[in-house]
């Protein structure tokens, strides 16, 4: 895969505000707002002008997480890239999955009531949802189109460098068919977001 800046690439290619052919993308977009929200069931909007990836419900933000960069993986043969894919920016992606899905952790306590030194259990306190849940540092949410999201986690004090030209996932079948959005977030956000997503969630990406 080839990563790109989406801030970049927009920057040089965008065309005037009063352009026609982008007002006319712009209403498109809306209409597609509108359907989603008229569901009634949650969805996802991103929008690359504020680095932000928000949970919808009829035209409410439930939550919203930021991000640092994001980067465009390509469809590639080996190390070459592929035509361009379909566009992807502007349409809905359904059926977003989780990868790996999310496995609870449960603490059992059990006391042997026929031993002579038997006691009662102890009051079990929940775990915290990071505790509940913990998030990896790299997961996707897949859809049923050749088309990935990918969010890696940042840790405090790091920075990003979004280069996979020689991340062996690249070239697997699955990833050099699709195309990739990689969005690279800091840990507590990426955490947050992979213990709030819905199976089955669709996704609206904005345009640059």
């Amino acid at each position: 895969m080839l990563a790109l800046g989406l801030l970049a690439v927009a920057a040089a290619t965008t065309p005037p505000p009063d352009d026609p052919a982008r007002i006319e993308r712009r209403r498109a977009v809306l209409a597609r707002e509108v359907d989603l929200a008229s569901t009634g069931e949650p969805y996802l909007l991103l929008d690359p002008a504020s680095r932000t990836l928000a949970l919808y419900r009829r035209g409410v933000v439930l939550r919203s997480w930021s991000y640092l960069r994001a980067d465009v993986g390509r469809p590639r043969v080996a190390f070459f890239r592929r035509a361009a894919p379909e566009p992807w920016t502007g349409r809905i992606w359904s059926d977003g999955e989780l990868e790996p899905s999310r496995v609870a952790r449960h603490v059992e306590v059990r006391v042997d009531t026929a031993a002579p030194d038997a006691r009662p259990a102890e009051e079990v306190v929940p775990g915290t949802p990071e505790e509940t849940y913990p998030a990896p540092d790299r997961f996707f949410l897949r859809f049923g189109e050749p088309f990935a999201l990918e969010v890696r986690a940042v840790a405090p004090g790091r920075e990003a460098v979004p280069d996979d030209r020689w991340d062996p996932l690249a070239l697997r079948p699955r990833e050099a068919r699709g195309t990739r959005l990689r969005l690279w977030m800091p840990a507590d956000e990426a955490g947050a977001l992979y213990r709030a997503l819905p199976d089955g969630i669709p996704l609206l990406v904005l345009e640059p």
